[in-house]
């Protein structure tokens, strides 16, 4: 969502109209670019070819910061992380509410602005948690 309240969605229908790509693959490629940029400052953001590779997770390992003057990303564990583990930062600003909301209420936050669904072990692990709970209820 822009900084107005529009969404990815009316801005690929606004620059379909000068590129040669439909609107769904325009917001595709500008909701795959939403996610991999990093505010800089209240003017800039930048786009980190590392961070593109550290994946996302609810309940991450790591923090992402970008600082100094040369606008350097730094990436510093938040826990141990093991061997065999991914580094993973979340997408969900760590003072968002959301971020301790209900997996269900955190996928539907992500797919709505950032186009996909959460597959990360923690919303697994509350999924099969709500899955199991259900189950036996019934």
């Amino acid at each position: 969502t822009g900084p107005h309240g529009e969404s990815t969605l009316s801005y690929a229908r606004l620059f379909a109209r000068f590129v040669p790509l439909d609107v769904s693959e325009l917001n595709h490629l500008l909701l795959v670019l939403q996610t991999n940029l990093f505010t800089i400052d209240e003017c800039s953001i930048g786009i980190y070819a590392s961070a593109c590779l550290i994946e996302h997770s609810c309940r991450p390992n790591a923090r992402v910061s970008v600082a100094g003057p040369g606008a350097l990303l730094s990436v510093h564990a938040t826990r141990r992380i093991a061997v065999s583990e991914s580094v993973s930062f979340s997408y969900i600003d760590e003072e968002d509410w959301l971020a301790r909301a209900p997996a269900q209420q955190r996928r539907a936050r992500l797919h709505r602005e950032l186009g996909f669904y959460c597959q990360c072990s923690a919303c697994r692990l509350e999924e099969g948690i709500e899955c199991e709970s259900s189950q036996s209820s019934s």
